[in-house]
């Protein structure tokens, strides 16, 4: 499965056609081909069109392509070829870039706009826009990716799919949607602009797009979510998760991990049915959890913002909660063992449980000990009440 023989490629052409598959200008004439790849590392990296991702039945690879063009010198223009550089199968989509510095793809609602991207070495764009004169041709691909195997996948505009995968696969485009479904093995995901959607997923899963929602349900491995201008939506995530926003909401159900580390520059922060330590940070947005099992640390920071922790915190050693705008209110079912600070800067203090030792209180601040004060808890707010109340 290691070697990769040159000379083994396979192409049919089976004609041109004016219907269309996936999508196709009027009157577009299209080609087919055919190619099976026998190694188990593949490079593949297209200009523009729809990749689908689908489970090989052998140890092959093997690629379905379309070519769509407006007219047949362009689908002339289009070359497909297989080489080698290291361990690594490349296969190469060639299109006229040193006649063409415009493409036009139009898919309908996948894709709207321009994106320049750098092709075979040179600067093009590619445009869905009807105003502009440039080449109409595109490449839709189906490829057919063998168990254990390992793809990286740059398709630079355009969506990705794929089912029922179990391979490692790291696929990238500038601009248009990823979704993953029923699939195994290592995961990484980045689009410029666009979604990232993972459903049913087992192995590690890295997912970033600049502008875009992620949402992930029922993974079996650690996440890391990060979005420039988007929301992060994980539910049924069992492992460690790291969640960044720049601009946007964080929701968070069903979640067991050792660790969750949630950043939003702007933008909440709502969970609920969580177990794990938690670090939360939002710039501007409130951060509220709801039936939580917290671990030995719980450190939430928002510039502006409420805080609401409820749930067991029995385990919570290390406790951080500051707030410069807003409140904070914690309703435990179980309360921590901790030496506890509270300073707050308008707004009061109230604290209802038992077990607490040592009170020492103020215009705005409260020191005391809960239970046996093995662990350590500070919560500061600039303007709001805190509030602290055993269920």
């Amino acid at each position: 499965m290691n070697t990769c023989r040159n000379g083994r490629l396979r192409a049919g052409v089976l004609g041109l056609i004016a219907a269309a598959w996936f999508a196709a200008p009027a009157g577009a004439v299209e080609r087919n081909e055919t190619l099976t790849l026998d190694t188990d590392t593949l490079d593949v990296e297209n200009l523009a069109g729809e990749v689908q991702l689908r489970a090989a039945d052998g140890d092959e690879f093997v690629v379905d392509a379309t070519i769509v063009a407006a007219d047949g010198a362009l689908l002339d223009s289009i070359e497909l070829s297989a080489d080698s550089a290291g361990d690594r199968k490349q296969l190469r989509i060639a299109y006229p870039v040193d006649k063409h510095r415009v493409f036009i793809y139009r898919p309908g609602n996948v894709y709207s706009g321009s994106s320049q991207v750098k092709y075979m070495g040179k600067k093009v764009t590619v445009t869905d826009s009807s105003r502009r004169s440039g080449a109409e041709v595109h490449v839709n691909l189906i490829v057919y990716v063998p168990r254990e195997a390992s793809l990286r996948l740059e398709n630079h505009v355009g969506q990705i799919s794929g089912d029922g995968i179990t391979a490692d696969l790291r696929l990238e485009t500038s601009s248009g949607p990823i979704s993953i479904e029923n699939s195994r093995g290592r995961l990484n995901a980045d689009t410029g602009s666009g979604s990232v959607r993972v459903v049913e997923h087992r192995g590690r899963v890295v997912a970033d797009t600049g502008s875009g929602s992620v949402e992930m349900n029922n993974v079996l491995g650690d996440v890391e979510a990060d979005t420039g201008s988007g929301s992060v939506v994980l539910r049924a995530v069992s492992g460690n998760i790291v969640a960044d926003t720049g601009s946007g909401h964080v929701e968070l159900s069903d979640i067991l991990a050792d660790r969750i580390v949630v950043d939003t520059g702007s933008g909440g922060v709502s969970a609920e049915r969580i177990r794990g330590a938690l670090e939360a940070d939002s710039g501007s947005g409130s951060v509220r959890i709801r039936d939580f099992e917290a671990g030995e640390r719980i450190k939430v920071d928002t510039g502006s913002g409420r805080i609401e922790l409820a749930g067991d915190m029995s385990a919570v050693q290390h406790l951080d909660l500051d707030t410069g705008s807003g409140g904070v209110d914690i309703q435990a079912s179980a309360l921590p063992s901790m030496q506890l600070r509270v300073h707050a800067g308008s707004g009061g203090i109230e604290v209802q449980v038992p077990d607490m030792y040592g009170v020492r209180s103020g215009d705005g601040f409260l020191e005391a000990t809960l239970g046996d004060g093995s662990g350590r808890g500070r919560i500061e707010t600039g303007s709001g009440r805190v509030r602290i109340r055993k269920l």
